[in-house]
């Protein structure tokens, strides 16, 4: 009789196994297109809504909103690999954090009431539930059209959205219609001494990174810089960064011989981003804010599922393979006792 208990408790914990709801984190669910997937769209939604304390109660007080379809998840470009083998990987975004989580990061676009480009919203999403924003405006809103030290007017990141540079990349890569947003990635290049390489629309297919640029009130024609890169252009760069880096190691491990028990501070790196990695004034930027049916993709919404609700159906199916395997078991016991 405990045999034949052991069997059924073994066969109700394989059925109840297929029931417990599965969380599915950010690296599977990103790297279908340049967006984020509908349901970690929503998920993120919800979790910016529940943010404390949150910056964004402070924006939409002065009417900036997030628009919503065009959260995105930020990737990087491993420049390591780039600089010794000139081959491109592109990877999501995923930091260790001191805590032990590790993050995740977003951007995305922003409009004022008046349904202007009204900056970036950065978002970081922690596996442990945690979300933190921070906001980068434009030049559109007042408050920081201008300087206050040195009273000139601002540049700031062009928008985050595909959307709104699609017909620029597309006039750009001298394409008939725009790139699809399956082929591009929103990456972000740092080199290995924390150099800011700026940020760019990879375009997979075609193997090339064109830099997301700037806005500003008082740019002027001659400001405007468009221009497509390749690995082949930004190799010496990143060779350059990585001969500095390894000099850096040198300097460190050689201080740190030198003072046992000591914690080395400097960081080291000396100079500034290459002219390749400066940010342009974009030229065509547009101010899409209907993203799904100005790309014609499937963008709707998916709310978050009641886990009770998901879990009642495979409970049911569970209970039921249960009963029907011990019911099985028990007759054949029954039989062959008698």
């Amino acid at each position: 009789m405990k045999k034949f208990l052991s069997i059924v408790i073994l066969f109700a914990l394989l059925a109840l196994s297929l029931c417990v709801p599965m969380t599915v984190s950010a690296s599977e669910t990103s790297g279908e297109m340049v967006y984020c997937s509908n349901a970690e769209r929503e998920e993120i939604w919800q979790l910016i809504q529940t943010e404390k304390p949150s910056p964004w109660e402070e924006l939409e007080e002065a009417g900036i909103q997030i628009v919503k379809e065009s959260i995105t998840p930020v990737y990087t470009v491993d420049w390591t690999a780039l600089a010794e083998t000139g081959e491109v990987e592109v990877k999501l975004n995923v930091t260790p954090h001191i805590s032990g989580a590790n993050y995740y990061s977003y951007v995305a676009k922003t409009i004022t009431a008046e349904g202007e480009y009204g900056g970036t919203y950065i978002i970081t999403v922690f596996d442990d539930g945690r979300v933190i924003g921070y906001f980068t405006p434009s030049p559109a809103i007042d408050h920081y059209r201008y300087d206050s030290i040195t009273g000139k007017q601002r540049s700031n990141s062009a928008s985050c959205s595909y959307a709104d540079h699609a017909e620029r990349i597309r006039l750009l890569l001298n394409k008939e219609e725009i790139v699809s947003p399956y082929d591009v990635k929103y990456v972000f290049l740092v080199s290995q001494m924390a150099h800011s390489r700026g940020a760019y629309f990879y375009i997979e297919s075609e193997q090339v990174f064109i830099p997301i640029g700037v806005t500003s009130a008082s740019a002027t024609e001659k400001d405007v810089r468009d221009f497509v890169l390749t690995p082949e252009d930004m190799r010496p760069q990143a060779e350059k960064d990585l001969e500095e880096y390894n000099a850096f190691l040198e300097r460190k491990a050689a201080w740190e011989k030198e003072h046992p028990g000591e914690t080395f501070l400097a960081v080291g790196g000396e100079g500034s981003p290459y002219s390749f990695s400066a940010a342009p004034v974009c030229s065509h930027l547009g101010n899409v804010n209907n993203i799904a049916e100005y790309l014609g993709i499937d963008m709707t919404t998916i709310p978050p599922e009641n886990p009770i609700k998901a879990f009642l159906p495979w409970g049911g199916v569970a209970c039921a393979i249960v009963l029907s395997v011990s019911t099985g078991l028990f007759y054949r016991k029954c039989r062959k006792e008698n």
